[in-house]
């Protein structure tokens, strides 16, 4: 059998469905549940007892449930309960407006040879920018990033078109000491005088040194451009996001948490059953290749083996007696053969 097709077969098994809707059926409820016990309670419930009984709970689900290691489902509610605690901690020592606040990012630099705490900008409390920007400002934020992979992009097709260069103009004064970069403003002024050549009549193929040189002009312009919105927007952005969590309503502070406690969490135990069937496929998949070989050559050789004895057996000559047991050996290696066809 391929390993896709053994692949193939775990998946759509019976007991595999069977496992995975096991799964999927403790676990129903569960994101819900966390929803009233650590948002619902966030201010009044017993952090260090909460570890327990969640524990508890996801054990009491796992009961019925086969291959699942309940330890590892422990570990996985340890690490994220790790952050879950420290959020805990602050809000009920400082209050739900906790939430809604911001504080100084600071970061060390050195300043005059000595390392410095300074400020970069500003930080959640509780709420990590990028969580904010991805739940509430998606939009500023993926005209952030379209900006960022076109300038990606431009650096592909410049090395593309420099590249695609004749070696005259790489050893041009249009390009750097290193002879493996344009010089920008060298190529500016081959643009200009490129463009002037069109006006009066040249005219240039796509493979000719001076289209690509346009390109690369056109290309240095845009970039230029963008470089400069990319920082404008995203010292925007950062204001913005400033703004959003400060000005934050109580039910949006619930859906940030969710998104920051209990989607990840909730996502950590269901990969559990899949990590599993994963497991046991490269497993299978293993023994299949270690013993799958092995076996068919064994069988390939013992089949070889008969077929030989059964020649020889037919050239021997002997007494009746001898001869009558080598006929009866014969039949059973055909008979053997029989069996195996």
């Amino acid at each position: 059998m391929k390993v896709e097709d053994l692949k193939q077969s775990i998946i759509r098994h019976a007991d595999t469905q069977a496992f995975m809707e096991s799964f999927t059926i403790a676990f129903t409820d569960f994101k819900t549940t966390l929803g009233k016990r650590l948002i619902d309670n966030m201010l009044t419930l017993n952090i260090s007892r909460e570890i327990e009984e969640l524990s508890e709970d996801i054990f009491r689900r796992l009961a019925p449930v086969a291959l699942i290691d309940r330890y590892e489902a422990y570990q996985l509610l340890d690490n994220e309960w790790q952050g879950i605690s420290g959020d805990l901690e602050i809000l009920q020592t400082e209050g739900f407006d906790a939430a809604k606040q911001i504080e100084a990012n600071l970061v060390t630099k050195k300043v005059k040879g000595k390392d410095t705490e300074v400020q970069d900008g500003w930080k959640g409390h509780i709420f990590p920018f990028d969580l904010v920007q991805k739940i509430y400002l998606a939009d500023e934020l993926s005209s952030l990033a379209e900006k960022e992979n076109r300038l990606v992009a431009i650096t592909a097709e410049y090395d593309e078109l420099f590249d695609s260069l004749s070696e005259e103009i790489k050893e041009s004064k249009l390009t750097n000491e290193a002879k493996d970069a344009l010089v920008a403003a060298e190529v500016v002024k081959a643009a200009k005088e490129i463009m002037g050549d069109i006006k009066n009549g040249a005219k240039y193929s796509e493979e000719d040194d001076e289209t690509k040189i346009l390109k690369v002009s056109v290309l240095l312009t845009e970039e230029r451009i963008l470089k400069k919105e990319r920082v404008t927007d995203a010292e925007a952005l950062h204001t913005l996001t400033k703004r959003t969590i400060e000005n934050l309503t109580d039910v949006e502070v619930n859906t940030l948490l969710e998104f920051k406690w209990i989607t990840p969490l909730v996502d950590a135990l269901h990969s559990l059953s899949s990590n599993s069937l994963s497991k046991l496929t490269q497993q299978l998949t293993y023994l299949a290749g270690k013993y799958g070989t092995t076996l068919q050559d064994v069988s390939n050789q013992l089949k070889e083996t008969e077929q030989i004895l059964e020649g020889m057996i037919g050239d021997l000559t002997g007494g009746e007696h001898d001869m009558s047991g080598l006929r009866e050996w014969q039949k059973l290696l055909n008979g053997s053969h029989n069996v195996k066809k």
